[in-house]
C-alpha cells in the first residue's frame, strides 16, 4: 500500500489492486506523511488536550485530534520527554471500521532525527511488531522507488478524466 502523487492504493493477494477513495484516503494520506509531528496543523482540524493518563507506569498527556476527514485519534504523550507514545484510532477499509491501538517506544537518534525504533500494533484479534535497526537521512533515493504497482498504474489511468479530442 502507498500513497503517490495523491493517489492511495493497496494491492493485496485476497483483494488484488484498488485506488482508496473518501475517509480511507484521507487516512491514508495522514498516515503517509513522514513529517506529521511538524505539519499537525494541516492534518487535523482541532486538537485538544483532555487531561494526563498514565501509559506504561508514565504519565501522558492525553490529546484528541480530529482530521477535516475522518474519526479523531487519541495520541498519549510522555509528559517528561514529549515524546508520543501510544495512539488510538479506527482503521477504516473495505471491510468495515476496526479499532487500532498502536505504541511506539524506544526512541534513539539517528544524524539528528528522534525517531522510535519500536511499532506495536494491535488491530482485528492480531498484533504486528516493527523495529527498525537503522534510518538512514537524506539518502539518494532511487527514481520509481514510490510507484505503484502496474495494476494500479491500470486503475488510476481508467479514472483519469479523458482529455477532450479538439
Amino acid at each position: 500500500m502507498g500513497v503517490t502523487g495523491g493517489v492511495a492504493w493497496e494491492k493485496s493477494a485476497m483483494m488484488g489492486a484498488r485506488v482508496k477513495s473518501g475517509e480511507e484516503k484521507a487516512q491514508a494520506v495522514r498516515e503517509s506523511t513522514m513529517n506529521a509531528p511538524l505539519v499537525w496543523r494541516k492534518l487535523y482540524s482541532k486538537a485538544v488536550t483532555e487531561g494526563v493518563e498514565p501509559v506504561s507506569g508514565e504519565d501522558c498527556y492525553k490529546v484528541v485530534v480530529t482530521p477535516a476527514e475522518g474519526k479523531p485519534e487519541t495520541m498519549y504523550f510522555e509528559k517528561k520527554s514529549g515524546l508520543l507514545v501510544k495512539v488510538n484510532t479506527v482503521a477504516v477499509n473495505q471491510m468495515g471500521e476496526i479499532p487500532v491501538d498502536i505504541s511506539v517506544s524506544d526512541y534513539r537518534d539517528f544524524s539528528g532525527i528522534l525517531t522510535p525504533t519500536k511499532t506495536v500494533q494491535k488491530a482485528g484479534g492480531q498484533e504486528f511488531s516493527i523495529t527498525l535497526q537503522s534510518v538512514k537521512v537524506n539518502e539518494e533515493i532511487p527514481a520509481g522507488r514510490f510507484e505503484p504497482p502496474a495494476e494500479v498504474k491500470a486503475l488510476v489511468d481508467k479514472s483519469a478524466p479523458r482529455a477532450e479530442k479538439k
